[in-house]
Parts: structure tokens; C-alpha cells; sequence
């Protein structure tokens, strides 16, 4: 991303949302601010942070119970799940990387394939069928058996309890205003783990998209922006 252009994009981000509070993809959700006033925002860095706002937000600290090391591509399937579905049993979960977070967000097509990506679990490519392997793998199962159908069921309950502990963060920043916020605004590139998070709280906000704004790009790289904010005091 052009540095004039990210720069000028995260400026007003910075102007509407009176304070980027998020931190950089270290897979997890993150709220770093409580409001003085009444609850009127939530931003939603859909692979790192959730973060509540308002107008006149003062940074105070990093609270407990706010931070969730779970994300849309780097998560360890077994630090997610310790079994799974499969043809109406429950398999264990090896408990070692062979899948990640990535793969059943793949399987549900909630992620672009990249056939020439390979930081994946067993660095093959990033396409759904690869996926499917990797989850059959991570499941003790012969890939050879195990149906795409057999995939979507397991990505789908990885999927459900990621959107499970990003709820009881969600759930937490609301209780540190009045309840649930009128706006949430969705940043990263984890859009559809926040969606199932809301979806899993119940509520109904109204939903702004930073990469429809600026683009995915600048909003992908947000969360490195703020953190870079963060450390040099120029937040809070």
C-alpha cells in the first residue's frame, strides 16, 4: 500500500472513530478502552481486537478478560477444539499443528483460496481441497475417506466456537458501557468470525466495513498502524 495513501486513509479513520484502538494480528480479540461516556461505537478488528469507543474515549489499560487468542488463519485447530465431528461421532483432535484456523475457514469459503500460498500447517496451498486434507489429518483420519461434506462439519463447529469466545469478549466491552453499541465497525480481514460472533450475542447493530471505506488493503494494516500508535503514546 502506497504510504501517502494508508496514511491519508488511517487519518480519517483516525478522525471518525476518535481513537484507533487495536493491535496488531496477534490472533486474538482485544478491547483497550473502556468509555467514560455512554457506549456509542464498537470497532471490531475482525482478527485481533475488540475495541469499545465513544466520543471523548480515554485509553485507561489493557483489561482481563479481554483478550482471545483466536483468528481466521493462524490459530491452531486443537487450541480451538479438543474433538470434532464426524458421522455422528466425536474424534479427538491431534495436539499438534496439523491444521489451522485457516483451513475451516477455507472449507466454509469464507477465505479467497491462494494456491501460491504455502504457511500453512503442512505447507501446502491454501486451496479448499488442501484444507480438507489438513482437517482430515488433524483429526486422526485418512484424508482418502473423509468427504468434503465430512470437512464442512468439522470447519463449521471450529468456526462456532471461535464465534463462542469472541462473543464473551463482545459481551464483556458492552458491559463496560450501557449495553450493546449502536455501530460496529468491522477492520482486518476476519469478517465473517465477527459476524458470527454478533450473530451468537444477538445483537443488531449497524455494520460499517473499513475496507469498504479505504480498501481491504489499508484496512487489513490498521491494526500494525494503531499498535504503532500505541507504543509511541500518540493514542491514549
Amino acid at each position: 500500500v502506497p504510504q501517502d495513501l494508508a496514511g491519508n486513509a488511517l487519518g480519517l479513520v483516525r478522525q471518525a472513530l476518535d481513537a484507533a484502538v487495536t493491535a496488531h494480528e496477534i490472533e486474538g480479540w482485544e478491547a483497550d478502552e473502556r468509555a467514560t461516556r455512554t457506549l456509542e461505537r464498537m470497532q471490531i478488528d475482525a482478527t485481533a481486537d475488540v475495541a469499545a469507543m465513544s466520543a471523548g474515549l480515554k485509553r485507561r489499560t489493557l483489561l482481563a478478560r479481554e483478550l482471545v487468542y483466536t483468528g481466521v488463519e493462524r490459530t491452531p485447530v486443537a487450541a480451538v477444539a479438543p474433538c470434532l465431528p464426524h458421522r455422528g461421532t466425536l474424534r479427538p483432535v491431534a495436539s499438534e499443528r496439523f491444521a489451522d484456523s485457516r483451513d475451516a475457514w477455507l472449507v466454509l469459503g469464507a477465505l479467497p483460496e491462494d494456491p501460491a500460498a504455502h504457511d500453512t500447517a503442512d505447507g501446502g496451498p491454501a486451496t479448499r481441497d488442501a484444507a480438507r486434507v489438513r482437517l482430515a489429518r488433524t483429526m486422526l483420519l485418512d484424508p482418502e475417506d473423509f468427504t468434503t461434506a465430512d470437512a464442512v462439519e468439522a470447519a463449521d463447529t471450529i468456526a462456532a466456537r471461535q464465534a463462542a469466545l469472541v462473543s464473551l469478549a463482545l459481551e464483556h466491552v458492552a458491559g463496560a458501557g450501557d449495553g450493546p453499541p449502536e455501530v460496529i465497525v468491522l477492520a482486518g480481514h476476519g469478517d465473517r468470525l465477527a459476524e458470527r460472533a454478533l450473530d451468537h450475542v444477538g445483537w443488531k447493530p449497524r455494520i460499517e466495513r473499513l475496507a469498504d471505506a479505504v480498501g481491504a488493503p489499508v484496512a487489513r494494516a490498521a491494526p500494525a498502524h494503531a499498535l504503532a500508535l500505541l507504543a509511541r503514546g500518540s493514542i491514549g
